[in-house]
């Protein structure tokens, strides 16, 4: 097959280089390397063997150094009558024809030079090449040089994270063997002021043994000499003085008694990772601690924010409700108080008035104002479970019989119902019998087009989020399954961002996941790298920024639980 061939800058020799005497070159064979003239072109060449498989070109030539050298098809035997060469083209129906071919089947049809044919496919197969090269080699001759370079950056970078965790290695252990060595000197300063006053008792009890002994030496002597006088006297003082003299004083050695002992703290990753550090990669959804908050309270299971930046925090072990502001120093000031309520969740209804609903069998929900606590309305046989005011005052609630929670019967009852201005209710969704549809409904948020609820299945609360249509129909389920985790999810709170997807607290993997709309998640993100334990609750007060509130682990020891500021964008 031909090939067009073009070639710039070219030096054109003076004669043809099979005859070597005509100077009127214009022709070349590509196999043989060879300018022809016509003469050599037509009468000798044709004879080297195999010369009608050769390549013979056109050499255009305008006195310039440049030439441009045009192929000419080579000869080709037509596939019907072998005997004969092609000698036309057929646009009709698209096909070489020879002779023969011309007089039987295509006498009408249109016709077209061979040579004009192959120029133009030539011109066609260069602007392919061209375009092959220029719209698809290039692209792809780059992707392999970015990938080339991401390589080397890889590689590079690797190097550099691996300096900065040797670095911190190095850095840490330093930092354990300063601090091992600030305890053992403490140890020893300790022992040292034990020994102290053990010396200093030492030496009072020797002193007094040597005052002892040398009375005894004394009431010795006198017995032995046996002179009446001095015995008598010598009797008579010591009798005094011994009447006088007080009951022997032990030293206090409780100080010396009192030893110091090492409590390790149990090493293991969570410890390791919030002391070292943790890799994340640069698409990952930053997060940052912004401040931490120590409050009065042990633990925090709620916490909304009013529009004072005040926040309202719930404690499930006190059962106390309080609102606190926070101060510069990131601790809080309490400004309302409210013993003996167990809340099981709360919502905000106006700029300051608080809603909720208790962990008690009680039928009622209640109103937090600044002053009092009232009741807002009943739902009376049913309790009511989690409430959600929406931005336009629509109050949603969950409510059940009640029975069991968990191990349902025929008679079981399940509703989410909403709550107007006028305080009529309207069931939405409603669960009858033994029914898998919902069990027990802790939290409930809402977007325009549905409602996302956290609906706990064991008395643990083991769970999942289901989105509701406002159609009333199910939308998802979403059960948690994270590869990453290693307990149960139990989801504790979720938010719903402007962007609408759904961030939701796992408590016991120390964890957040945020999901689409769709369901689907879309970042895992591991609390305890900050060094946030039991997420229990949440809230979004900017774009980028959320309150994370935590429960404590029952120990013996209580203390004041901390709440934190994140930022976490990309939500």
């Amino acid at each position: 097959m031909a090939h067009s061939m073009s070639i710039r800058g070219a030096q054109i020799p003076l004669g043809c280089q099979l005859c070597e005497g005509s100077t009127n070159v214009k022709w070349k064979c590509t196999e043989c390397e060879l300018l022809m003239c016509q003469n050599c072109t037509d009468k000798i060449h044709p004879k080297f063997k195999m010369a009608d498989m050769h390549h013979v070109v056109e050499i255009k030539y305008d006195g310039s150094k440049d030439i441009e050298i045009f192929q000419k098809a080579n000869r080709a035997k037509c596939k019907i009558h072998i005997l004969q060469d092609y000698c036309i083209f057929c646009q009709t129906c698209d096909e070489l024809v020879c002779i023969s071919c011309l007089t039987k089947s295509h006498r009408k049809h249109d016709l077209q030079e061979m040579d004009e044919v192959f120029t133009e496919d030539i011109k066609s197969l260069n602007s392919c090449n061209a375009e092959l090269k220029n719209t698809f080699l290039q692209f792809y001759e780059k992707q392999l040089e970015k990938i080339e370079k991401l390589k080397v950056n890889r590689m590079d970078h690797l190097q550099m994270v691996k300096c900065k965790i040797e670095k911190q290695e190095s850095k840490l252990l330093s930092a354990l063997k300063s601090f091992k060595q600030t305890i053992l000197d403490d140890l020893v300063n300790k022992s040292c002021d034990k020994e102290r006053v053990e010396s200093t008792a030492k030496s009072t009890i020797q002193q007094n043994i040597v005052d002892i002994r040398d009375k005894m030496d004394m009431i010795q002597n006198a017995v032995d000499e046996k002179d009446i006088e001095n015995v008598h006297k010598m009797a008579n003082n010591f009798r005094k003085w011994l009447s006088s003299a007080s009951e022997p004083m032990s030293v206090d050695l409780t100080v010396c008694e009192r030893l110091t002992d090492f409590f390790p703290r149990p090493i293991d990753g969570n410890i390791i990772g919030t002391l070292f550090g943790y890799l994340l990669d640069k698409n990952e959804i930053p997060i940052s601690l912004v401040n931490i908050f120590t409050s009065n309270t042990s633990s925090i299971n709620l916490l909304k924010v009013n529009k004072e930046n005040e926040l309202w925090i719930s404690n499930p072990t006190t059962k106390e409700l309080r609102r606190i502001r926070m101060n510069h120093s990131c601790t809080v000031s309490t400004l309302q108080n409210f013993k003996d309520r167990p809340i099981s969740d709360m919502s905000l209804l106006s700029a300051k008035d608080l809603i909720f609903t208790t962990h008690k069998t009680s039928c009622d929900l209640y109103v937090v104002t600044e002053n009092e606590i009232k009741i807002v309305c009943s739902f009376k046989p049913l309790i009511p479970l989690a409430v959600h005011v929406t931005k336009s005052g629509l109050i949603y609630i969950s409510t059940r019989d009640s029975g069991s929670i968990y191990d349902k019967i025929d008679s079981s009852i399940r509703k989410i119902v909403t709550l107007d201005k006028d305080k009529k209710q309207d069931i939405i969704f409603e669960c009858i019998g033994t029914s898998n549809s919902f069990t027990n409904i802790t939290r409930i948020r809402d977007d325009p087009d549905c409602l996302y609820v956290i609906d706990a299945l064991k008395p643990k609360l083991e769970g999942r989020i289901i989105s509701l249509g406002k159609d009333k129909t199910l939308k998802w389920i979403y059960d948690g399954d994270v590869t990453t985790n290693k307990c149960s999810f139990v989801p504790s709170d979720l938010e719903v961002t402007n962007t609408g997807k759904i961030v939701v607290c796992d408590l016991y993997n120390h964890a957040l996941h945020i999901l689409g709309k769709d369901g689907n998640i879309l970042h895992h993100i591991l609390l305890f790298k900050l060094g946030i334990y039991l997420p229990c609750c949440l809230k979004i007060i900017q774009n980028d920024k959320m309150y994370i509130g935590c429960v404590q682990e029952k120990t013996t020891v209580t203390k004041n639980s901390n709440f934190y500021l994140v930022s976490l964008s990309e939500i």
